[in-house]
């Protein structure tokens, strides 16, 4: 009686694992098959999606430097047009960088962002001074810039700066003067050399 038992118990182990195993097959022919039907089905659209999203990742980094050309007619300073846009472009929720050739521009700059309409009023700070919080607007010059991240430069020196591949946007002024206007086509040809997305726009 007990080795019948114990034959039985055997037999009933082999059924067990059996039946074990057999569902174990079903469960990964099922999982294999969903998987099958549902990237066939599938992954085309996710795969047109991906594209979509690097393409358009890739446009977001493209970059681009837009020259402003101050035509006869112009009665503003390239000063003045450089506030105008740094406005324009922190309400549109981008921080901007606006590198000077000199302290004394740098300076210039500042006040004339203070004198503005107090409903036009634009938060900004020179390099180096403390603020409590980081202002969209930064006034640099030659030797003097914070290293808080920005997604504009305005440039109003007389060379590209070094760091200006850390941006994707410049905007860069061609003013009236033959000295700097010859200046604005060398910084024109490097831009166009190092492969950014250039256009010019009259201002006056």
């Amino acid at each position: 009686m007990e080795r019948n038992k114990n034959v039985k118990n055997q037999f009933c182990d082999i059924d067990h694992k059996s039946a074990v195993d057999f569902q174990t097959f079903v469960i990964c022919i099922f999982n294999y098959l969903f998987f099958r039907v549902f990237s066939l089905k599938f992954y085309p659209f996710y795969r047109a999606r991906f594209r979509a999203r690097l393409e358009n990742n890739g446009a977001k980094m493209a970059k681009t430097a837009q020259f402003y050309i101050l035509t006869e007619n112009c009665t503003l300073t390239v000063e003045e047009i450089a506030c105008n846009l740094a406005a324009s472009i922190w309400r549109s929720g981008k921080k901007v960088l606006i590198s000077c050739e000199s302290e004394s521009q740098a300076l210039e700059i500042d006040e004339l962002l203070w004198q503005r309409d107090p409903n036009e009023f634009v938060p900004h700070n020179l390099s180096g001074e403390a603020t409590q919080y980081p202002t969209p607007i930064e006034i640099s010059w030659l030797g003097k810039r914070n290293l808080q991240r920005r997604d504009v430069l305005i440039n109003l020196q007389q060379e590209i700066p070094d760091f200006s591949h850390s941006f994707t946007q410049i905007i860069d002024f061609v003013p009236k003067d033959d000295v700097l206007k010859t200046q604005a086509r060398e910084r024109y040809k490097q831009l166009r050399l190092q492969g950014w997305n250039l256009s010019t726009e009259n201002v006056g």
